[in-house]
């Protein structure tokens, strides 16, 4: 998403928890992290005077914020609901559900008299019933959800727009990681798995969800807000 802001003629704030992540962004966006371009800088979305001071001095660096995409997430473990960890959930929720809402509360702080656009991503175990093994990160996506329509309800007189993307299954590290969760089962097994609840069949490429996120982040998308876009190769309709 960092690349195709990029290519659209965006100036990024990239926020990671590691300095190597940031990196590897730039890199692969081709761009530098430079007083008079990109900003990168190392932030623990679950800590507010750190998320404060990046929106505020990204604020001050380059101008009022335009767009958010709210995209920090973790998975969590694979485990039955009597075999959950507490540590365990209740860091999904601190990353997934208390870091949005965050950094959706500092960006609206740092947005101008203009407005501008809030993306945030859920996921399409928002939309379903249930997934399961899973309980946590249900939990922490559906409050994703109930979060993008109050926050769209209440910020629309500002002229801020509020929606969620829902991906599938995407072919990126977090679904490596629950590939490998899966017991019984190697990583090529537990991926045929993933893709045939898929009636594509296939996970999603990362460039496919972005350029969703990247409509609902413009003016293409004007008139939408309070909504929730599935990117999931009809998961969430099966």
């Amino acid at each position: 998403m960092a690349c195709a802001y990029s290519e659209a003629g965006g100036r990024l704030v990239l926020i990671d928890r590691d300095h190597e992540g940031l990196g590897v962004t730039l890199e692969a966006c081709n761009v530098e992290g430079t007083p008079g371009g990109h900003i990168a800088e190392v932030c623990d979305v679950t800590d507010e005077q750190a998320v404060a001071s990046v929106f505020d001095e990204s604020s001050r660096r380059v101008g009022p914020i335009d767009v958010l995409f709210n995209n920090a997430g973790i998975e969590g473990q694979v485990a039955a609901i009597d075999d959950y960890a507490i540590d365990e959930f209740t860091r999904v929720l601190e990353v997934n559900v208390i870091g949005a809402w965050l950094c959706l509360k500092h960006a609206v702080k740092n947005m101008g008299e203009a407005g501008g656009a809030i993306v945030n991503t859920a996921s399409a175990a928002g939309s379903l019933a249930s997934l399961p093994g899973s309980s946590a990160y249900v939990a922490s996506k559906h409050a994703v959800l109930g979060l993008t329509r109050n926050a769209a309800a209440e910020l629309v007189g500002r002229g801020i727009r509020v929606n969620a993307v829902l991906p599938g299954p995407v072919d990126t590290r977090m679904m490596r990681s629950l590939e490998g969760q899966i017991e019984g089962m190697d990583a090529g097994q537990a991926r045929a798995l993933f893709s045939s609840n898929v009636p594509m069949n296939r996970y999603a490429t990362a460039s496919e969800v972005a350029a969703m996120v990247l409509f609902l982040s413009t003016s293409a998308s004007s008139y939408i807000t309070g909504g929730a876009y599935c990117v999931d190769g009809g998961f969430s309709a099966v």
